[in-house]
Protein backbone atom coordinates (compact mmCIF):
# COMPACT_ATOMS: atom_id res chain seq x y z
CA UNK A 1 0.00 0.00 0.00
CA UNK A 2 2.83 2.20 1.10
CA UNK A 3 4.62 1.25 -2.35
CA UNK A 4 1.48 2.28 -4.50
CA UNK A 5 0.94 5.14 -2.27
CA UNK A 6 4.81 6.50 -3.19
CA UNK A 7 4.47 5.55 -7.08
CA UNK A 8 1.48 7.70 -6.84
CA UNK A 9 2.75 10.66 -5.87
CA UNK A 10 6.14 10.36 -8.28
CA UNK A 11 3.43 9.90 -10.85
CA UNK A 12 1.72 13.63 -9.92
CA UNK A 13 5.18 15.40 -9.13
CA UNK A 14 6.69 13.67 -12.97
CA UNK A 15 3.05 15.10 -14.50
CA UNK A 16 3.66 18.67 -12.37
CA UNK A 17 7.30 18.46 -13.57
CA UNK A 18 6.14 17.77 -17.27
CA UNK A 19 3.23 20.38 -17.41
CA UNK A 20 5.92 23.00 -15.92
CA UNK A 21 8.34 22.31 -18.51
CA UNK A 22 5.96 22.58 -21.44
CA UNK A 23 4.59 25.74 -19.60
CA UNK A 24 7.86 27.20 -19.88
CA UNK A 25 8.28 25.72 -23.51
CA UNK A 26 5.54 27.94 -24.23
CA UNK A 27 5.99 31.11 -22.51
CA UNK A 28 9.45 31.52 -24.63
CA UNK A 29 7.52 31.60 -27.59
CA UNK A 30 7.92 30.47 -31.49
CA UNK A 31 12.18 30.19 -32.02
CA UNK A 32 13.51 30.33 -35.34
CA UNK A 33 17.02 28.51 -36.35
CA UNK A 34 19.16 29.44 -39.18
CA UNK A 35 21.72 26.84 -40.44
CA UNK A 36 21.54 25.43 -37.11
CA UNK A 37 22.05 29.17 -35.41
CA UNK A 38 18.89 30.70 -33.29
CA UNK A 39 17.96 34.36 -34.55
CA UNK A 40 17.41 36.90 -32.12
CA UNK A 41 13.80 39.39 -32.48
CA UNK A 42 13.51 42.49 -31.06
CA UNK A 43 9.39 41.92 -31.32
CA UNK A 44 9.18 37.85 -30.73
CA UNK A 45 7.61 35.57 -34.07
CA UNK A 46 4.09 35.54 -33.98
CA UNK A 47 1.42 32.88 -35.22
CA UNK A 48 -1.24 35.08 -37.03
CA UNK A 49 -3.83 32.72 -39.37
CA UNK A 50 -1.67 30.11 -38.66
CA UNK A 51 1.49 31.69 -40.38
CA UNK A 52 4.54 32.37 -38.49
CA UNK A 53 5.32 36.09 -38.98
CA UNK A 54 8.84 37.59 -38.03
CA UNK A 55 10.04 41.52 -37.92
CA UNK A 56 11.08 42.50 -41.73
CA UNK A 57 14.18 43.61 -40.95
CA UNK A 58 15.70 40.97 -38.37
CA UNK A 59 14.96 37.97 -40.93
CA UNK A 60 15.87 39.74 -44.27
CA UNK A 61 19.23 41.19 -42.54
CA UNK A 62 20.08 37.26 -41.12
CA UNK A 63 19.44 36.23 -44.74
CA UNK A 64 22.09 38.80 -45.75
CA UNK A 65 19.56 40.98 -47.86
CA UNK A 66 19.14 44.78 -47.35
CA UNK A 67 16.22 46.50 -46.69
CA UNK A 68 14.31 49.65 -47.65
CA UNK A 69 11.36 52.06 -47.32
CA UNK A 70 10.24 53.26 -50.99
CA UNK A 71 8.10 55.65 -49.15
CA UNK A 72 5.49 58.33 -51.00
CA UNK A 73 8.61 60.66 -51.05
CA UNK A 74 10.54 58.27 -53.79
CA UNK A 75 7.82 56.97 -56.03
CA UNK A 76 4.53 59.07 -54.62
CA UNK A 77 2.20 56.46 -53.86
CA UNK A 78 1.77 53.23 -51.58
CA UNK A 79 4.43 52.72 -48.87
CA UNK A 80 6.84 49.64 -50.21
CA UNK A 81 9.31 47.61 -48.64
CA UNK A 82 12.31 46.67 -50.88
CA UNK A 83 14.63 43.65 -49.91
CA UNK A 84 17.82 43.28 -52.02
CA UNK A 85 20.16 40.17 -52.00
CA UNK A 86 22.56 40.22 -55.23
CA UNK A 87 19.87 39.35 -58.66
CA UNK A 88 17.37 39.07 -56.20
CA UNK A 89 14.48 41.53 -55.56
CA UNK A 90 11.22 41.42 -53.57
CA UNK A 91 8.84 44.08 -53.32
CA UNK A 92 6.28 44.15 -50.40
CA UNK A 93 3.21 46.23 -49.44
CA UNK A 94 2.06 46.65 -46.13
CA UNK A 95 -1.59 44.79 -45.79
CA UNK A 96 -1.55 43.41 -49.43
CA UNK A 97 -1.37 39.82 -49.85
CA UNK A 98 1.03 39.75 -53.03
CA UNK A 99 4.62 40.05 -53.12
CA UNK A 100 6.83 40.28 -55.85
CA UNK A 101 9.96 38.99 -57.15
CA UNK A 102 11.98 39.80 -59.10
CA UNK A 103 15.10 37.70 -60.51
CA UNK A 104 18.13 39.33 -62.71
CA UNK A 105 16.35 42.90 -63.31
CA UNK A 106 18.49 46.02 -63.00
CA UNK A 107 16.52 49.05 -61.01
CA UNK A 108 15.09 50.09 -64.82
CA UNK A 109 13.89 47.16 -65.35
CA UNK A 110 11.84 45.56 -62.15
CA UNK A 111 10.28 49.31 -62.20
CA UNK A 112 9.05 49.14 -65.54
CA UNK A 113 7.87 45.77 -64.88
CA UNK A 114 5.70 46.74 -62.14
CA UNK A 115 3.68 48.65 -64.41
CA UNK A 116 3.92 45.81 -67.60
CA UNK A 117 3.92 42.65 -65.61
CA UNK A 118 7.13 40.42 -65.46
CA UNK A 119 7.72 39.42 -61.94
CA UNK A 120 6.75 36.26 -60.06
CA UNK A 121 4.13 37.04 -57.89
CA UNK A 122 3.58 35.00 -54.70
CA UNK A 123 0.56 34.82 -53.30
CA UNK A 124 0.23 35.40 -49.10
CA UNK A 125 -1.81 33.77 -46.81
CA UNK A 126 -1.04 36.85 -44.58
CA UNK A 127 -0.20 40.26 -45.69
CA UNK A 128 2.98 42.24 -44.14
CA UNK A 129 1.40 44.12 -40.97
CA UNK A 130 2.73 46.22 -38.20
CA UNK A 131 2.67 44.66 -34.38
CA UNK A 132 4.01 46.74 -31.53
CA UNK A 133 5.72 49.41 -33.69
CA UNK A 134 7.17 46.79 -36.22
CA UNK A 135 6.20 45.43 -39.66
CA UNK A 136 6.01 41.68 -39.56
CA UNK A 137 6.02 39.43 -42.57
CA UNK A 138 5.45 35.74 -43.37
CA UNK A 139 8.61 33.90 -42.47
CA UNK A 140 7.64 30.77 -44.84
CA UNK A 141 6.86 32.71 -48.08
CA UNK A 142 10.29 35.64 -47.66
CA UNK A 143 12.56 32.67 -47.01
CA UNK A 144 11.37 30.64 -49.71
CA UNK A 145 11.39 33.71 -51.90
CA UNK A 146 15.61 33.52 -51.36
CA UNK A 147 15.68 29.67 -51.80
CA UNK A 148 15.75 29.04 -47.93
CA UNK A 149 14.19 25.22 -47.08
CA UNK A 150 11.53 25.83 -44.29
CA UNK A 151 10.42 23.35 -42.31
CA UNK A 152 8.17 23.48 -39.12
CA UNK A 153 8.70 21.55 -35.81
CA UNK A 154 5.31 21.68 -34.10
CA UNK A 155 6.61 19.72 -31.22
CA UNK A 156 9.51 22.34 -30.50
CA UNK A 157 7.64 25.61 -31.23
CA UNK A 158 10.67 25.63 -33.52
CA UNK A 159 11.09 27.06 -37.72
CA UNK A 160 14.18 25.77 -39.35
CA UNK A 161 15.96 27.37 -41.80
CA UNK A 162 18.22 25.95 -43.88
CA UNK A 163 20.39 27.15 -46.90
CA UNK A 164 23.75 26.88 -48.54
CA UNK A 165 26.39 28.08 -45.66
CA UNK A 166 28.40 30.75 -48.19
CA UNK A 167 24.57 32.07 -48.47
CA UNK A 168 23.67 32.76 -45.09
CA UNK A 169 27.40 34.10 -44.69
CA UNK A 170 27.53 36.56 -47.94
CA UNK A 171 25.89 39.68 -47.54
CA UNK A 172 23.93 41.84 -50.24
CA UNK A 173 26.73 42.18 -53.05
CA UNK A 174 24.28 44.93 -55.03
CA UNK A 175 24.75 47.88 -52.69
CA UNK A 176 24.01 50.52 -55.10
CA UNK A 177 20.46 49.12 -56.36
CA UNK A 178 18.41 51.44 -54.38
CA UNK A 179 19.89 54.06 -55.21
CA UNK A 180 19.94 53.48 -58.87
CA UNK A 181 16.30 52.36 -58.12
CA UNK A 182 15.73 56.25 -56.41
CA UNK A 183 17.12 57.62 -59.20
CA UNK A 184 15.72 55.95 -62.25
CA UNK A 185 12.63 57.01 -60.38
CA UNK A 186 13.35 60.36 -60.05
CA UNK A 187 14.54 60.50 -63.90
CA UNK A 188 11.76 58.68 -65.32
CA UNK A 189 8.49 60.47 -63.81
CA UNK A 190 7.45 64.11 -61.93
CA UNK A 191 4.16 63.12 -59.73
CA UNK A 192 2.05 65.72 -61.23
CA UNK A 193 -1.65 66.83 -60.33
CA UNK A 194 -4.21 64.44 -59.14
CA UNK A 195 -1.54 61.91 -59.17
CA UNK A 196 -0.28 62.04 -62.98
CA UNK A 197 2.58 59.78 -64.41
CA UNK A 198 4.61 62.46 -65.90
CA UNK A 199 7.52 60.74 -68.39
CA UNK A 200 9.73 63.28 -69.26
CA UNK A 201 12.83 61.41 -70.94
CA UNK A 202 13.79 61.90 -74.15
CA UNK A 203 14.81 58.55 -75.55
CA UNK A 204 15.23 59.77 -79.36
CA UNK A 205 18.40 61.54 -77.58
CA UNK A 206 19.30 58.93 -74.66
CA UNK A 207 18.87 55.80 -77.00
CA UNK A 208 20.46 57.63 -80.50
CA UNK A 209 23.47 55.79 -80.70
CA UNK A 210 21.52 52.39 -79.78
CA UNK A 211 18.68 53.41 -82.16
CA UNK A 212 21.12 54.03 -84.98
CA UNK A 213 22.76 50.49 -84.63
CA UNK A 214 19.11 49.33 -84.85
CA UNK A 215 18.18 50.98 -88.44
CA UNK A 216 21.71 50.69 -89.54
CA UNK A 217 21.34 54.76 -89.50
CA UNK A 218 18.47 55.19 -91.54
CA UNK A 219 15.45 55.77 -89.62
CA UNK A 220 13.35 58.82 -89.55
CA UNK A 221 11.08 59.94 -86.98
CA UNK A 222 7.35 60.64 -88.65
CA UNK A 223 5.51 61.70 -85.75
CA UNK A 224 6.39 62.82 -82.19
CA UNK A 225 2.63 62.89 -79.55
CA UNK A 226 2.41 63.34 -76.52
CA UNK A 227 0.08 60.81 -75.18
CA UNK A 228 -2.92 60.46 -71.99
CA UNK A 229 -3.32 57.36 -70.26
CA UNK A 230 -6.62 57.75 -68.11
CA UNK A 231 -6.75 54.99 -65.30
CA UNK A 232 -8.57 54.37 -62.51
CA UNK A 233 -6.17 55.43 -60.37
CA UNK A 234 -5.36 51.74 -58.45
CA UNK A 235 -2.64 51.10 -57.37
CA UNK A 236 -1.18 47.60 -55.87
CA UNK A 237 1.96 45.61 -55.62
CA UNK A 238 0.92 43.19 -57.90
CA UNK A 239 2.11 44.88 -60.85
CA UNK A 240 -1.33 47.07 -61.80
CA UNK A 241 -1.02 50.67 -61.47
CA UNK A 242 -3.99 52.98 -62.34
CA UNK A 243 -2.24 55.71 -61.86
CA UNK A 244 -2.72 58.04 -65.46
CA UNK A 245 -0.11 58.65 -67.35
CA UNK A 246 1.15 61.02 -69.36
CA UNK A 247 4.11 60.11 -72.11
CA UNK A 248 5.68 60.57 -75.52
CA UNK A 249 5.45 58.58 -78.19
CA UNK A 250 7.75 58.49 -81.20
CA UNK A 251 6.57 56.69 -84.48
CA UNK A 252 9.59 55.61 -86.23
CA UNK A 253 10.05 54.51 -90.02
CA UNK A 254 12.72 52.43 -91.45
CA UNK A 255 13.43 49.26 -93.59
CA UNK A 256 13.37 45.66 -92.73
CA UNK A 257 15.58 42.94 -94.05
CA UNK A 258 13.06 42.31 -97.28
CA UNK A 259 13.16 46.21 -98.01
CA UNK A 260 9.51 46.77 -96.73
CA UNK A 261 8.81 49.82 -94.95
CA UNK A 262 8.22 49.29 -91.35
CA UNK A 263 7.31 51.30 -88.42
CA UNK A 264 8.53 51.23 -84.70
CA UNK A 265 6.60 52.70 -82.27
CA UNK A 266 8.35 54.13 -78.95
CA UNK A 267 7.55 55.34 -75.87
CA UNK A 268 9.19 56.77 -72.96
CA UNK A 269 7.53 55.06 -70.60
CA UNK A 270 8.70 51.60 -70.71
CA UNK A 271 12.62 50.59 -71.15
CA UNK A 272 13.86 50.45 -74.85
CA UNK A 273 14.62 46.56 -74.29
CA UNK A 274 10.61 45.38 -73.03
CA UNK A 275 9.72 47.80 -76.68
CA UNK A 276 12.34 45.81 -78.71
CA UNK A 277 10.54 42.41 -76.78
CA UNK A 278 6.84 43.52 -77.38
CA UNK A 279 7.65 44.89 -81.17
CA UNK A 280 9.29 41.58 -82.41
CA UNK A 281 6.93 38.91 -80.40
CA UNK A 282 3.79 40.64 -82.17
CA UNK A 283 5.40 41.22 -85.28
CA UNK A 284 6.68 37.89 -85.41
CA UNK A 285 3.53 36.10 -83.99
CA UNK A 286 1.04 38.43 -86.63
CA UNK A 287 3.14 37.18 -89.55
CA UNK A 288 3.17 33.19 -88.64
CA UNK A 289 -0.41 33.74 -88.27
CA UNK A 290 -1.75 35.39 -92.00
CA UNK A 291 0.74 33.78 -93.67
CA UNK A 292 0.63 30.00 -92.55
CA UNK A 293 -1.88 29.38 -89.86
CA UNK A 294 -4.82 31.05 -91.30
CA UNK A 295 -3.71 29.82 -94.61
CA UNK A 296 -3.14 25.97 -93.87
CA UNK A 297 -5.91 25.59 -91.27
CA UNK A 298 -8.55 28.37 -92.85
CA UNK A 299 -10.93 25.21 -93.59
CA UNK A 300 -10.94 24.06 -90.09
CA UNK A 301 -13.69 24.44 -87.32
CA UNK A 302 -11.32 27.12 -84.56
CA UNK A 303 -12.67 28.26 -81.55
CA UNK A 304 -11.52 31.23 -79.99
CA UNK A 305 -9.02 30.09 -77.63
CA UNK A 306 -6.60 28.86 -80.58
CA UNK A 307 -3.73 31.51 -81.02
CA UNK A 308 -0.26 31.81 -82.49
CA UNK A 309 1.99 33.75 -80.20
CA UNK A 310 5.88 34.17 -79.94
CA UNK A 311 8.04 34.32 -76.70
CA UNK A 312 10.96 36.27 -77.20
CA UNK A 313 13.23 35.22 -73.99
CA UNK A 314 9.96 34.58 -72.00
CA UNK A 315 11.31 31.29 -70.51
CA UNK A 316 10.67 29.71 -67.10
CA UNK A 317 10.53 26.20 -66.83
CA UNK A 318 13.06 24.59 -65.13
CA UNK A 319 12.71 22.30 -62.24
CA UNK A 320 15.58 23.22 -60.08
CA UNK A 321 15.33 26.89 -58.35
CA UNK A 322 18.72 27.51 -59.26
CA UNK A 323 18.57 26.73 -62.63
CA UNK A 324 15.86 29.44 -62.96
CA UNK A 325 17.76 31.95 -61.13
CA UNK A 326 20.53 31.25 -63.95
CA UNK A 327 17.89 31.47 -66.59
CA UNK A 328 16.45 34.34 -65.31
CA UNK A 329 19.50 36.29 -64.94
CA UNK A 330 21.19 35.31 -67.99
CA UNK A 331 18.11 36.20 -70.33
CA UNK A 332 17.98 39.45 -68.35
CA UNK A 333 20.92 40.17 -68.93
CA UNK A 334 20.51 40.19 -72.93
CA UNK A 335 17.89 42.19 -72.77
CA UNK A 336 20.15 45.31 -70.94
CA UNK A 337 22.18 44.42 -73.88
CA UNK A 338 19.64 45.41 -76.17
CA UNK A 339 19.74 49.06 -75.19
CA UNK A 340 23.40 48.99 -75.60
CA UNK A 341 24.71 49.67 -79.76
CA UNK A 342 26.93 46.31 -79.23
CA UNK A 343 24.33 44.25 -77.95
CA UNK A 344 21.28 45.40 -79.83
CA UNK A 345 19.20 43.82 -82.20
CA UNK A 346 19.55 45.63 -85.94
CA UNK A 347 15.58 45.35 -86.94
CA UNK A 348 16.95 46.56 -90.79
CA UNK A 349 18.10 43.28 -91.18
CA UNK A 350 15.40 41.36 -89.05
CA UNK A 351 12.96 38.95 -91.73
CA UNK A 352 9.92 36.78 -90.45
CA UNK A 353 12.17 34.13 -92.07
CA UNK A 354 15.71 34.95 -89.92
CA UNK A 355 14.22 35.67 -86.89
CA UNK A 356 14.77 32.35 -85.23
CA UNK A 357 18.55 32.91 -86.14
CA UNK A 358 18.69 36.43 -84.58
CA UNK A 359 16.58 36.60 -81.75
CA UNK A 360 15.61 33.69 -78.78
CA UNK A 361 12.27 33.22 -79.84
CA UNK A 362 9.98 30.35 -80.50
CA UNK A 363 6.37 29.97 -81.48
CA UNK A 364 3.81 28.12 -79.29
CA UNK A 365 0.50 27.73 -81.37
CA UNK A 366 -2.44 25.90 -79.94
CA UNK A 367 -4.88 24.58 -82.40
CA UNK A 368 -8.09 24.25 -80.42
CA UNK A 369 -11.15 22.39 -82.47
CA UNK A 370 -14.59 24.20 -81.53
CA UNK A 371 -17.61 22.35 -81.02
CA UNK A 372 -18.24 18.37 -80.03
CA UNK A 373 -15.68 15.38 -81.11
CA UNK A 374 -15.28 15.27 -84.93
CA UNK A 375 -14.69 11.98 -85.10
CA UNK A 376 -11.42 10.22 -85.62
CA UNK A 377 -10.63 10.46 -89.53
CA UNK A 378 -11.66 14.34 -89.21
CA UNK A 379 -9.04 14.54 -86.83
CA UNK A 380 -6.12 12.96 -89.10
CA UNK A 381 -6.83 15.15 -91.79
CA UNK A 382 -6.25 18.40 -89.00
CA UNK A 383 -3.11 16.77 -87.96
CA UNK A 384 -2.26 16.33 -91.42
CA UNK A 385 -2.69 20.07 -92.40
CA UNK A 386 -0.55 20.87 -88.94
CA UNK A 387 2.23 18.48 -90.83
CA UNK A 388 1.99 20.64 -93.85
CA UNK A 389 1.98 23.95 -92.15
CA UNK A 390 5.02 22.54 -89.99
CA UNK A 391 7.23 21.72 -93.13
CA UNK A 392 6.11 25.36 -94.79
CA UNK A 393 6.90 27.63 -91.54
CA UNK A 394 10.36 25.36 -91.42
CA UNK A 395 11.86 25.71 -95.16
CA UNK A 396 10.29 29.86 -94.84
CA UNK A 397 12.52 29.84 -91.84
CA UNK A 398 15.70 28.24 -93.20
CA UNK A 399 15.12 24.78 -91.06
CA UNK A 400 15.75 27.22 -87.81
CA UNK A 401 12.08 26.95 -86.83
CA UNK A 402 11.03 26.75 -82.61
CA UNK A 403 7.89 26.05 -81.70
CA UNK A 404 5.60 24.43 -79.78
CA UNK A 405 2.08 23.49 -81.58
CA UNK A 406 -1.10 21.28 -79.51
CA UNK A 407 -3.98 20.06 -81.22
CA UNK A 408 -7.09 19.66 -78.97
CA UNK A 409 -11.04 20.43 -78.38
CA UNK A 410 -12.11 23.63 -76.70
CA UNK A 411 -14.51 21.68 -74.84
CA UNK A 412 -14.39 18.04 -72.83
CA UNK A 413 -14.09 16.00 -75.82
CA UNK A 414 -11.13 14.19 -76.33
CA UNK A 415 -8.88 13.62 -79.38
CA UNK A 416 -10.12 9.74 -81.00
CA UNK A 417 -6.27 9.31 -81.38
CA UNK A 418 -5.63 8.73 -78.01
CA UNK A 419 -4.46 11.65 -76.07
CA UNK A 420 -6.71 14.60 -75.06
CA UNK A 421 -4.48 16.44 -76.95
CA UNK A 422 -1.84 16.00 -79.85
CA UNK A 423 1.64 18.01 -79.45
CA UNK A 424 4.71 18.99 -82.18
CA UNK A 425 7.79 20.03 -80.74
CA UNK A 426 10.65 21.78 -83.01
CA UNK A 427 13.47 23.32 -82.08
CA UNK A 428 16.23 24.43 -84.28
CA UNK A 429 14.20 22.85 -87.66
CA UNK A 430 14.65 19.45 -85.85
CA UNK A 431 11.92 17.11 -84.19
CA UNK A 432 11.73 16.51 -80.86
CA UNK A 433 9.69 14.64 -78.69
CA UNK A 434 9.01 17.16 -76.13
CA UNK A 435 10.57 20.37 -74.74
CA UNK A 436 10.45 22.93 -71.85
CA UNK A 437 11.65 26.52 -72.06
CA UNK A 438 14.48 25.50 -70.65
CA UNK A 439 15.23 23.73 -73.86
CA UNK A 440 15.19 26.64 -76.07
CA UNK A 441 17.48 28.74 -73.71
CA UNK A 442 20.19 26.30 -73.44
CA UNK A 443 19.85 26.10 -77.63
CA UNK A 444 20.99 29.33 -77.74
CA UNK A 445 23.66 28.58 -75.11
CA UNK A 446 26.82 30.65 -76.97
CA UNK A 447 24.95 32.23 -79.44
CA UNK A 448 22.65 34.95 -77.20
CA UNK A 449 24.43 34.23 -73.78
Amino acid sequence: MKKSKALSVLLILTMLICSLGLSASADQGIKVFLNGDELEFDVAPQIIDDRTMVPMRAIFEALGADVYWLDDDVQGKTDMLLAVKDDVKILMTLGYEYMARYIGYDAGELWSARYFGGAEYILLDVPPQLVSGRTLVPLRAVSEAFGVDVDWLAQKAAVILTCDEAFAENFNADKNFYDELVKFIEDSIIVGYNDILVYEADYTKEYEATLNAMFENEWTVVSVDERFAKNDGYLCDCGYDGRSQQFIEWTIEYSDGNGDVKTFVMSNRSTLAAQIEYYIESYIAEYYKENFFDVYLKDVPLAQSSFVFCFFTRLSSYSNYEEVRELDKTTKAYLARLETPEGTICLSKLTSANVFEMCPVYLPISVSLSGGSYGQSFEEEVMAKIEEMIEAMNEFANNSLNAKISLGYSGLAELHSGPDSQRWYIIKGERVSSFEDGDIFDSYKGVFW
